[in-house]
């Protein structure tokens, strides 16, 4: 039988957090992720570099049957999405909508703060988003450098270095008296807990798991959805899957890595 795909890429291990929503959510479907290893991070890259990584993610699992194309990366859906939309007629989601999206239903006090790298923070996608939605409501944006290749390094939320810097963003998003935050970066879904931790009275949007409910409802109305019970799978970077395996273990267990 013919097998169709849902592409997933990030730079990184981020994307197997949304990967991971997928399949809780979509356990029917058939998945084919790449990690882009060999160039990651994508946060401190110029837009250029950034569309340039993400075509060539896209050539490579293209190599597939794909019936959608996720960007697991709120960087890559800032600078790629619609240069990728131009080149496949295949349906291509990103991140960043979805998080917006949900963020402005949850938000009372109409002030939403985003931690994201740097790149996708110059952008300014996330305050089109949500401005897009509503004009009145108030963003604020953080860009967090570090962490991402910090995550990516292993590192956890319990790391007193990484506890300390994810403190002091946090603490102006706080002073901004925002009560909803967007992880604005798929890579902070494992810090998760620790913002909630650290900002129990604030709404903490998962940008990964709100582009899954997008995905779901896009293969519903398309009558896309996989009846196949026994899915395949397909995890590949482009460097180093030796070491990706060691730090991909903290998001999703016993995971066959392949070289793309």
């Amino acid at each position: 039988m013919k097998r169709e795909y849902i592409g997933v890429f990030d730079s990184g291990i981020g994307g197997l957090t949304a990967v991971k929503h997928l399949i809780e959510e979509l356990p029917n479907e058939n998945v084919v992720f790449l990690a882009d290893t060999l160039n990651m991070p994508y946060g401190s890259k110029s837009k250029e570099q950034i569309i340039e990584c993400s075509l060539n993610d896209f050539d490579i699992l293209n190599r597939y049957d794909l019936k959608a194309l996720l960007i697991a990366c709120n960087t890559a859906d800032s600078a790629a999405r619609k240069t990728l939309q131009k080149q496949t007629s295949v349906p291509v989601l990103g991140v960043i909508e979805a998080a917006a999206r949900e963020a402005c239903r949850e938000t009372k006090n109409r002030k939403i703060g985003v931690l994201a790298t740097p790149a996708t923070v110059r952008s300014g996608k996330y305050e089109k988003a949500v401005h897009a939605i509503d004009t009145d409501i108030e963003v604020y944006s953080i860009a967090c450098p570090e962490l991402a290749p910090m995550i990516e390094s292993g590192r956890t939320a319990d790391d007193p270095e990484m506890a300390e810097i994810l403190k002091a963003y946090l603490k102006q998003l706080k002073d901004r008296q925002i009560d909803t935050v967007i992880l604005g970066c798929t890579h902070y879904d494992v810090l998760q807990k620790k913002v909630k931790d650290l900002l129990p009275d604030i709404h903490v949007i998962s940008s990964s798991a709100c582009a899954i409910g997008d995905l779901k409802e896009l293969l519903m109305k398309r009558d896309l959805l996989n009846k196949d019970c026994e899915p395949e799978r397909i995890y590949l970077v482009t460097a180093d899957p030796e070491r990706f395996k060691k730090t991909a273990s903290a998001i999703l267990k016993n995971i066959e890595i392949d070289k793309a």
